[in-house]
């Protein structure tokens, strides 16, 4: 059953409530995630925090999106502006770290990222399906390169 008041209160840009709406369904098994435009409502959200200055607030909007297994070329795309992608990225080398659990890995991503004009993140969740993933992979290359 489609959510009806919350994407009426976000067709009329109340994000927030829309918000809220669709929390309140999907936690009481009104609504589906998809039924709702809780999707959208975050990433107009998370588009608003990254042109505040907000990128980290942003970013995380976003990676919770994916934690949820959600996946949309909006939210690949959302993701992408927010770390900042740029078209001359390809010249721009870059850094791929290993490690096991414990070994320093997030350590290490906090200390790198101090670095000016750069990006950094560990542990991003885009799973990519066995079958049908070929749009996924082709955005994990993508993104390596920003």
């Amino acid at each position: 059953m489609k959510n009806t008041e919350a994407f009426l209160l976000f067709e009329k840009g109340r994000f927030t409530d829309a918000l809220k709406a669709s929390v309140i369904a999907i936690n009481n098994k009104e609504s589906a995630i998809n039924e709702t435009p809780y999707e959208q409502c975050k990433l107009v959200l998370a588009t608003w925090m990254n042109f505040t200055g907000r990128k980290r607030e942003a970013y995380e909007e976003v990676i919770g999106l994916m934690r949820l297994g959600l996946d949309s070329t909006e939210i690949r795309d959302t993701l992408l502006l927010i770390m900042g992608a740029r078209s001359d990225a390809r010249d721009i080398p870059f850094i791929f770290g290993l490690g096991t659990g414990r070994s320093g890995s997030t350590s290490l991503t906090t200390a790198l990222s101090s670095i000016p004009n750069s990006y950094f993140s560990h542990e991003h969740p885009s799973i990519i399906p066995w079958k049908n993933g070929k749009a996924i992979v082709e955005w994990h290359l993508l993104r390596l390169r920003f």
